[in-house]
């Protein structure tokens, strides 16, 4: 996180919107101002998550929505908590600009860099390319660089120039001031650092799926605009700050060094690698690999900065303070100075800004005369941090970080601090469950929209893990703190925190095997899941202040209440789910390489291709894990029931064993040479054999049908051309044509024998639309009203290099995964389809 100022540059909209007067009692109205930092932060947000569900949900040109962007209307917001000033009669049209303002926030800011799109082509028709400014430049490091693969390194930083050749792909240019995250060789640079040399600039790319990683949303919600890298080492490198940030950013970097060299010497690998995580944020690739099998059980907050961690900062300055019976002055002394010192050596993360100001004003309390409330104090921070950074709206962490906090605070609030009834050892339990359970309920929606899975075990690997992993934190810490005093006793503590770290991962890594089966899949919330929520939060949080006031609350009930309502609203069967009611299909933007699923109405699903490499060489992994994998798991997708490799070449069957370590393959088709690919051992089964014209799954009058099969193909074919054909038909009529790599010999045969019935009303183009395929004579026989390709950025084979793909004397739509992402194909009862691509197009297409 970048914390030197910087800015991200926004792109300019159109047209003020309009305010909505909204009549509220002047009772509700006092009691909004009392509390008005908090209903500012509920109302803004709300906005904002409105705003950002209308602009995927709708084709409106985001420059209607008025002449600011997405940042400057969340200024407004911000500014507008200064109307509590102002006659009580004026406040419901306050409320009401807070929440046009939040909504407008949300709707503009995915549409900020919708001028510098990262991906560019001539024309539909041609391959694409990325996009990319390169030239001498000089940029400044804004913050505190982490490991990267291999000896690279990765900080924000800020340009200050670049020299750059027009590309003439797009009419937006990096500007000096414009945010970046910047990767290099080499020794990492300090934060204050100018480096110049030859500079690379990149936009960054937004999700292929919906729910999928948006690198475009990860850098916005940093307040960064581009990725950057030098294509050499940097030509020089000095100190561009000098006075007095310069001596405050020398010194805590020195520290900062002197404690990652000193946990280094005191702790082995991997727990040196945990400590230096969690203490400073400082992660590298070994430590990510280290802490994953907490992430399966919902443990990943442990080794993200976090309000934990400023929480064992404060008990150890506020221990002896209490210990000597200091008063709230003194002690909040310490506590000013340590925790700004603490932002500046953890990077500014959001989580710790809104600790850190949690605590000061809580310490501030007492010292002022005032009795603090957590969540108006929790509603104070939210705003200054808007103020402050509004591109922090978007970024996850600081969504989940704002939404645990007012969750846990929320629920401590009106059950009088989780008090239930039963023994000491019952109360621990129950407090402790409540306050895992009160933060997963909050920030259920992102996590549905963020990860698309939620481990039920979850709530119970946090009541054990979270007090287990606290420990071991402090004897980490005390290691550090007596260090050179005590030595036999430092030695002492960091052989014991080895020891509880190895067995945290042990068990960890136990319980993440066996929790596997309590994962249950999540797709990304629309209005009605975020509607029910909304209606349910508040509802819960009433229901707890009458169970507080009849004086029990029934931890174990509200436990499996809290488990059941989310699977059933967030779930992807859940009961706010609409049924299809036709098969629905997939293509997965895999760059070059081929995957798509296609599911029925009964459950039953056919994947077709695992994808290709994610790159070239060791330590490189399948597009299959990286996209695919997490997409299946989202969609509650247990089981592929039918495996077809239309042929054997790499970019189409890389994932398979990732695939079937992970995933039950009830049956499978290889085509051509892709059966050599498949480990026959672990499938125990051999694939179906099946020739032409094979009835693959039949639901209702909707069948999947195999046009052409492994005994099809004959000796002379090449590879291409022994490819897999699949049909979707409903009632005689062709839906969808998935044709593999086939080419214009294997299509003059499926002429020939007049294989295509009534034609398909889409068709899966082969080959990635090449020109050795998809001839006029086939295309002018099947008839397809849209032409899906699978290929690449930038490949090397030039894909796709077809042209306009002509039928009877028309062009022919085309979607195309490269420039659109990953595409949507849904068909109703009476077969017409509804298909949308994720970053393009969309479109119906009636019955045939």
């Amino acid at each position: 996180m970048p914390f030197l100022e910087q800015r991200r540059r926004t792109f300019p909209a159109q047209s003020p919107g309009f305010l909505i007067r909204l009549p509220l009692p002047v009772d509700h109205l006092r009691r909004f101002r009392r509390n008005g930092a908090l209903v500012w932060s509920v109302l803004f947000l709300i906005g904002v998550l409105v705003g950002q569900q209308a602009a995927s949900d709708t084709t409106l040109d985001p420059t209607l929505i008025g002449g600011m962007s997405g940042r400057t209307w969340s200024r407004i917001g911000a500014l507008a908590l200064a109307g509590l000033c102002l006659p009580l009669r004026t406040h419901a049209l306050l409320w009401s600009v807070v929440l046009l303002a939040g909504m407008a926030a949300g709707f503009l800011n995915p549409a900020d860099f919708a001028e510098v799109p990262a991906v560019t082509a001539p024309d539909p028709w041609s391959p694409s390319r990325k996009v990319e400014f390169e030239g001498p430049g000089a940029v400044r490091v804004t913050g505190w660089p982490t490991p990267a693969t291999g000896s690279g390194w990765r900080a924000p930083a800020v340009l200050l120039g670049l020299a750059c050749v027009d590309s003439g792909a797009t009419p937006t240019h990096p500007e000096g001031l414009d945010g970046l995250l910047l990767w290099g060789e080499g020794p990492p640079p300090a934060p204050g650092e100018l480096l110049t040399g030859r500079l690379r600039l990149r936009p960054p790319r937004p999700a292929s799926y919906p729910g999928g990683f948006s690198d475009r949303q990860y850098l916005a919600g940093r307040g960064l605009c581009w990725r950057g890298a030098f294509t050499a080492p940097p030509d020089s490198l000095v100190l561009a700050l000098p006075g007095a940030p310069g001596l405050v950013l020398g010194w805590t970097g020195r520290v900062r060094a002197a404690v990652l060299k000193e946990i280094g010497r005191l702790f082995p690998e991997p727990e040196a690698g945990l400590i230096g995580a969690v203490l400073l944020g400082f992660k590298t690739p070994d430590s990510r690999e280290a802490s994953a099998p907490f992430t399966g059980l919902g443990l990943a907050h442990l080794f993200s900065l976090s309000g934990l961690h400023v929480g064992i900062i404060l008990g150890i300055l506020l221990i002896p303070a209490k210990a000597l019976a200091w008063g709230p002055g003194a002690r909040m002394t310490p506590a000013a100075v340590a925790l700004p010192l603490y932002l500046v050596l953890t990077g500014a993360p959001a989580s710790v800004v809104r600790a850190s100001a949690l605590g000061l004003l809580a310490l501030s309390g007492p010292w002022t005369g005032s009795k603090p409330r957590g969540l108006h104090l929790l509603g104070l921070v939210f705003w200054g941090n808007v103020l402050w950074m509004p591109d922090l709206l978007f970024d996850t962490g600081f969504r989940l970080s704002f939404l645990a906090a007012g969750g846990i605070l929320a629920a401590h609030e009106i059950t009088g601090g989780f008090r239930t009834a039963g023994n000491t050892v019952l109360k621990g339990l129950a407090g402790g469950l409540g306050v895992t359970l009160a933060a997963q309920w909050f920030t259920l929606p992102l996590i549905a929209e963020s990860f698309g899975q939620l481990n039920l075990w979850s709530p119970l690997a946090n009541l054990v893990a979270v007090p287990l992993f606290g420990g071991t934190v402090w004897i980490s810490i005390l290691a550090l703190i007596l260090e050179g005093a005590v030595p036999w006793l430092t030695g002492a503590l960091s052989a014991y925190a080895v020891l509880a770290w190895r067995i945290q991962r042990l068990l960890i890594g136990g319980a993440a095997q066996l929790g596997g089966s309590g994962l249950v899949g999540m797709q990304a919330p629309g209005p009605l899941q975020s509607g029910a929520w909304l209606i349910l939060t508040f509802l819960g949080l009433w229901v707890l202040k009458r169970a507080r006031a009849l004086g029990r609350i029934p931890t174990a009930f509200l436990i499996a209440l809290v488990l059941v309502t989310g699977v059933a609203v967030f779930g992807e069967w859940g009961l706010l789910r609409a049924r299809p009611e036709g098969p629905e299909a997939w293509q997965f933007d895999v760059d070059q390489g081929d995957c798509a699923l296609l599911r029925f109405p009964d459950g039953w699903t056919c994947l077709i291709d695992t994808g290709g490499m994610s790159g070239w060489g060791e330590g490189m992994e399948s597009r299959f894990v990286r996209d695919v994998d997490p997409f299946l798991r989202r969609m509650g997708i247990s089981r592929i029931d039918l495996l077809v490799l239309t042929h054997g070449h790499l970019d189409h069957t890389a994932g398979t064993r990732d695939l079937l370590d992970k995933w039950t393959v009830e049956s499978w088709i290889a085509g051509g040479g892709s059966r050599e690919d498949v480990p026959t051992d672990v499938l125990g089964a051999p694939p179906m054999e099946q020739g032409a014209d094979t009835v693959l799954h039949r639901w209702e009058d909707w069948v999947l049908e195999q046009v052409t099969g492994p005994l099809d193909a004959t000796p002379d074919d090449n590879e291409n051309d022994r490819s897999v054909v699949l049909e979707l038909r409903k009632g005689g009529r062709g839906m969808m044509l998935w044709m593999g790599d086939l080419e214009t010999g294997g299509e003059e045969k499926l002429l020939a024998r007049s294989a295509l019935g009534s034609g398909a009303a889409v068709l899966k183009a082969g080959h990635h639309g090449s020109d050795t395929s998809s001839g006029r004579e086939f295309l002018d026989r099947l008839g397809p009203r849209l032409v899906l390709v699978s290929c690449g950025v930038g490949n090397r084979y030039r894909h796709p290099s077809h042209g306009p793909f002509l039928c009877r004397a028309d062009t022919v739509p085309l979607v195309r995964t490269d420039l659109h992402g990953g595409i949507h194909f849904r068909w109703n009862s009476r077969g017409d389809l509804a298909w949308r691509s994720h970053h393009g197009p969309r479109g119906n297409i009636p019955a045939p």
